[in-house]
């Protein structure tokens, strides 16, 4: 009993991963090494920011069976790895391709922000 109750388990778990696994594609558009932040710094902006700043990447993180909410997750943890200050959404930025939610934004660094005080943020 205890076998065909683990064999149940694990195929439902090759079955239902694949459903929830999320892509994140990332096109770096500028090589300056930047610390890693924390992804509770990383600003959410639905205009281009009055700072002056620098686009670092285009990110798009795609999911089925994902809601807005884990994209957006996902977005913000994938900016903080780059060193980034802000992520920047627009109209465009959700979209749905077949049966998969994909978020879209562009990634900045704010040029007025150190190495050392983004890392000491």
């Amino acid at each position: 009993m205890k076998s065909s109750s683990l064999y149940v388990v694990s195929l439902a778990v090759t079955i239902l991963l694949p459903a929830c696994a999320t892509t994140v594609d990332v096109l770096r558009l500028d090589r300056e090494p930047r610390p890693q932040r924390s992804p509770a710094t990383i600003e959410v902006l639905a205009a281009e920011p009055t700072r002056p700043y620098v686009a670092i990447a285009l990110v798009s993180v795609s999911a089925e069976g994902r809601d807005e909410d884990g994209l957006r997750r996902s977005l913000i943890r994938t900016a903080a790895r780059l060193g980034a200050d802000a992520v920047i959404l627009d109209a465009h930025s959700l979209s749905r391709h077949e049966k998969e939610l994909v978020l879209s934004a562009k990634v900045v660094a704010y040029r007025d922000s150190t190495a050392l005080g983004r890392a000491s943020r």
